[in-house]
């Protein structure tokens, strides 16, 4: 008997035990906070600098994709609450060019944007020789928002200016004529376009060059707006046979050596400053090669230049 209630004491002490182990709990651990931060900044005119009202400022993709707001009356804009992580923000205004930038938020952000306004500008192209119209010239601004004239030569063409408010450019091109490039100065933009100019390698010709012909901006050498700008006039010949050709180009009023880029089916011979003037190199029968006489941009007065073309073999 002794034993048996000492058995029943036991298993009373090991049940108590495990109640009391049932009964036991812990407080939940708390919940941690995400973190947001937020991305603001303004958004202003590029020519003028003031703040534009009303744009719509938008998250393209990532994990903010789709929130949007719009600009205050001074052009600035505020996002809270943004998902840490890296996207894109694009601005749409009327009468503005739209701007994206990305952007990685692991912190408050500060991102503005300029834009560039709607620009409007005219003119007339006309032949330089005969100063008649010339109709169904095509007109661009910076290459593109392209227009052409009308029976009259004038033209009207709406687009953006891309580079800044001194390296835009208009392009001019008409059937026989050479190209012309030139700075956008002002809203009023007239052209004289030159018919292009033919000879036969082995002659000669006087070629003159005015303070406002085009910009020489040929194939991948020059680039309007970078470095020393030139204007010049373009002469092409056709090559007869195989040889060496050599160009000179010799101001008729004092000697004068000006830049000589020359051109062999589109592709540049001379490719780094100073260019020789003389050059020579090899040409093939049939190769239309482009001699381009310049003058620097800013010069006041025209200059005329005897650019004498001689063959030899090889």
């Amino acid at each position: 008997m002794l034993m048996f209630k000492r058995g029943w004491v036991v298993l009373l002490l090991i049940s108590a035990s495990a109640c009391g182990s049932r009964n036991t709990s812990t407080s939940p651990s708390p919940t941690p906070t995400a973190t947001t931060f937020s991305l603001s900044g303004t958004v202003t005119d590029n020519t003028t600098g003031s703040g534009i009202s009303g744009a719509t400022v938008t998250v393209v993709d990532g994990v903010n994709a789709g929130k949007s707001t719009t600009t205050s009356s001074s052009g600035s804009y505020s996002f809270t609450g943004l998902q840490p992580g890296g996207f894109t923000v694009t601005i749409s205004a009327s009468n503005y060019a739209s701007q994206s930038k990305g952007v990685g938020v692991t912190s408050n952000q500060a991102l503005s944007f300029q834009l560039y306004p709607r620009f409007l500008l005219a003119g007339r192209v006309t032949d330089s020789t005969t100063s008649t119209s010339l109709f169904g010239a095509t007109v661009s601004i910076n290459g593109h928002y392209a227009t052409t004239t009308d029976s009259l030569g004038n033209y009207t063409v709406t687009g953006f200016l891309d580079y800044g408010s001194n390296t835009n450019f208009t392009y001019v091109s008409a059937n026989n004529y050479a190209n012309d490039y030139r700075y956008i100065r002002g809203t009023t933009q007239n052209v004289r376009l030159y018919r292009i100019e033919r000879i036969t390698a082995g002659d000669s010709t006087v070629v003159t060059v005015a303070p406002d012909d085009t910009l020489c901006v040929n194939n991948v050498q020059d680039t309007p707006g970078v470095g020393q700008d030139y204007v010049c006039r373009s002469v092409r010949m056709l090559v007869p046979s195989d040889g060496v050709m050599t160009l000179e180009a010799v101001a008729i009023q004092g000697g004068a050596h000006p830049p000589l880029e020359v051109e062999i089916n589109s592709t540049p011979v001379n490719w780094a400053e100073p260019f020789p003037n003389p050059t020579s190199f090899p040409v093939t029968a049939g190769n239309e090669v482009v001699a381009n006489v310049e003058m620097v941009l800013g010069s006041t007065t025209s200059q005329s230049f005897t650019l004498t073309t001689s063959m030899a073999r090889r």
